[in-house]
C-alpha cells in the first residue's frame, strides 16, 4: 500500500522510496530508477528525498505534457471516470488558461 509522499517521516520515506525499491530491483532483476509519486501528491520534501534517493526520474500525475530531459515529468494518468472523449479533449485541447493553471499548480506542490 503506497502513502502519499506529503509529509511523510524519515522511517516512512525510508520504507516507501529505499527498502520498496530494494524489493522491487529483487524481484525485478533490475535497478529502478524512475519513481512515480502515489496519488500524485508531492512536496518539496518528498522531491528532495526522492532527489538523495538517486532516481532518475519521478513521475506526477499533474495532467500536462512531458518535457524531454526533465526530472520531474508531469503524465496524464487515467482517472476512472475518463473516457477515450474526455482524455483526448484534455491531451489536445487546452486553451491557455488551463495550461497556466495546470502550470501554476506544479509549482505550488513543488514550493510547499
Amino acid at each position: 500500500v503506497h502513502r502519499s509522499g506529503r509529509g511523510l517521516d524519515d522511517g516512512s520515506a525510508d520504507v516507501e522510496l529505499i527498502e520498496a525499491r530494494v524489493v522491487l530491483e529483487e524481484v525485478c532483476g533490475k535497478p529502478m530508477t524512475v519513481a512515480a509519486c502515489p496519488f500524485g501528491e508531492y512536496d518539496r520534501g518528498a522531491l528532495a528525498r526522492l532527489r538523495a534517493a538517486g532516481y532518475d526520474t519521478v513521475l506526477t500525475s499533474d495532467r500536462r505534457p512531458a518535457r524531454d530531459g526533465q526530472w520531474l515529468q508531469p503524465r496524464y494518468s487515467v482517472r476512472g471516470w475518463d473516457t477515450p472523449d474526455t482524455l483526448r479533449a484534455e491531451v489536445l485541447s487546452l486553451g491557455r488558461l488551463q495550461r497556466a493553471r495546470r502550470v501554476a499548480a506544479g509549482v505550488v506542490k513543488r514550493l510547499r
